[in-house]
């Protein structure tokens, strides 16, 4: 077995460490080009800083059908600086991972994957330093929805100039959005606007890459308009409570064709959506809005396109291909 003692510890060469442990460590500083490979550890703790250089690699995987992974950073002054790879893979085992990533700040310039099954139980995936920053690829990923959510941030605004990537996933905001980034919602997942006192950036994207993707925002709050790419193909936008009945005097929805901006009615209530231009009217249709995992289901709360992305649609200029898990050394 390989053990770490609490002192922090700095990978100068490719390394491989094997064996059902607990790993409990001060510091993690990766030297630029090599790698750290820890497979089959049933609990990692890293009590210090987190330091992945250019060309550097942090691989902790489970390949155990049992044991998920539990992995936390702690401490309130400590940090996360991803300028390569972070890999945690947990997609074996049928129990649900843990990820608990805090600390006072996260930069991520590099590709950081989150990954778990989500069968039984309910994982846990949060990056919540005070200070956060994604110029990079983020990836959180299960093999099946639960009722687990991602958590990213504490109370102060998160920065995405990157690429943040949902698959079988729920994000739920819980700060303010800023940047110009990408929030690309794939298969079976959803994105939560809970409060619009936490802004959601004009400058973010939100892809909706499949059928199967939903969003979801708070009715009762004040008005925003949302960059939404993607949409089309049955896919969902949706509150969080239901759309007015369509009348001589109410509307659920109106599209406005000239702006491209879908805006969704619940009684004084308005959320808008720019997805573009040269869409059907004919072929909207309100739905009743089931939002997967244990988010609950708003009858009449969404509105979807019974049509492919017509090509005046939102573009996806600030989106990055979603990459596949990667193989761990």
């Amino acid at each position: 077995l390989w053990v770490a003692t609490a002192v922090a510890t700095t990978i100068t060469e490719n390394t491989i460490s094997r064996g059902t442990l607990n790993v409990d460590i001060g510091g993690i500083t990766l030297n630029p080009g090599v790698y750290w490979s820890i497979i089959n550890n049933a609990l990692t703790t890293i009590a210090g800083s987190l330091n992945v250089s250019q060309g550097g690699g942090l691989y902790i995987s489970s390949t155990s059908n049992l044991i998920g992974l539990t992995i936390a950073l702690a401490g309130v002054i400590n940090s996360i600086q991803n300028d390569g790879v972070i890999a945690f893979n947990s997609l074996r085992s049928l129990t649900t991972p843990t990820f608990q990533l805090a600390g006072a700040s996260f930069v991520n310039n590099g590709q950081m994957y989150l990954g778990g099954d989500g069968s039984v139980g309910v994982p846990v995936m949060s990056i919540t330093s005070l200070l956060w920053t994604n110029n990079g690829f983020l990836s959180f990923y299960q093999n099946t929805r639960s009722g687990g959510v991602v958590t990213l941030g504490a109370v102060l605004p998160i920065t995405n100039n990157g690429q943040i990537c949902l698959f079988n996933q729920a994000y739920v905001q819980s700060t303010a959005v800023t940047g110009v980034g990408c929030i690309t919602v794939g298969q079976t997942s959803t994105l939560w606007i809970q409060n619009s006192l936490l802004s959601f950036g004009s400058g973010q994207t939100i892809l909706l890459q499949t059928q199967s993707s939903a969003i979801r925002i708070e009715a009762l709050s004040l008005s925003q308009t949302f960059e939404v790419a993607g949409y089309g193909n049955g896919n969902l936008i949706g509150l969080s409570l239901p759309l007015n009945l369509d009348t001589i005097l109410l509307d659920p929805f109106r599209y406005d064709a000239r702006t491209g901006i879908l805006t969704l009615i619940s009684g004084v209530f308005t959320q808008n959506f720019h997805i573009g231009t040269g869409y059907d009217p004919r072929l909207f249709q309100v739905v009743n809005a089931n939002y997967g995992g244990l988010i609950t289901t708003v009858l009449r709360g969404g509105v979807i396109y019974n049509g492919p992305v017509p090509s005046g649609a939102t573009p996806a200029a600030n989106c990055r291909q979603c990459r596949a898990f990667p193989d761990a050394p």
